[in-house]
């Protein structure tokens, strides 16, 4: 696990942008320094939101994004590039702007945490969850206009869709989306 530190990943944009361009005949995706060094000034404003909240940020190999609410922890994969990584960092921030609430009439009632097997099970609970993925990710969009954050439209709504997707897939039992180890 590491922390957020923006030289390393200036370095890491520098080095995947030479890497990328020494590929000059290869069908891989060039990647582009100006924008991945624009993302990591915003990832660093979003951290610094964060820790004014005593969220800790933490970069690790887990599926795109975490949030903890025990740990006040946001995981987000390190594997990620850094303007998605400001987008999953802005979905779980979004998740810590709904909070938790032990109240079971409450919106996200039946939703996150559940120990229950027989909730855990219920189309109740997945579409529960489902909606505060959803509001997550409106909270985190919210939230970076609030910082003067840019987000590229675009390529946030592409991340976002395709993470609601892989839920939507979950709730029709086509998929899960479990939390992966740090293994």
């Amino acid at each position: 696990m590491i922390f957020f530190d923006r030289e390393l990943w200036v370095y890491r944009a520098k080095k995947r942008h030479l890497k990328s361009r020494s590929k000059e005949n290869s069908s891989h995706k060039k990647t582009n320094l100006v924008k991945d060094l624009e993302a990591i000034d915003k990832l660093e404003v979003l951290v610094a939101w964060c820790t004014g909240r005593k969220i800790e940020v933490v970069f690790a190999r887990r599926s795109n994004g975490y949030y903890s609410p025990d740990e006040r922890r946001a995981y987000i994969s390190g594997r990620l590039c850094p303007e998605n990584q400001l987008y999953f960092l802005l979905h779980e921030c979004g998740h810590f702007l709904i909070g938790t609430g032990a109240d079971p009439q409450a919106r996200f009632g039946m939703g996150y945490p559940q120990t229950d097997a027989t909730i855990k099970r219920s189309f109740h609970h997945k579409l529960d969850i489902f909606d505060e993925e959803m509001e997550a990710w409106w909270r985190g969009l919210k939230l970076a206009t609030k910082l003067e954050i840019t987000v590229n439209r675009g390529s946030f709504d592409k991340e976002r869709l395709q993470a609601l997707h892989s839920y939507a897939n979950w709730m029709v039992g086509k998929g899960d989306f479990e939390i992966e180890d740090d293994a």
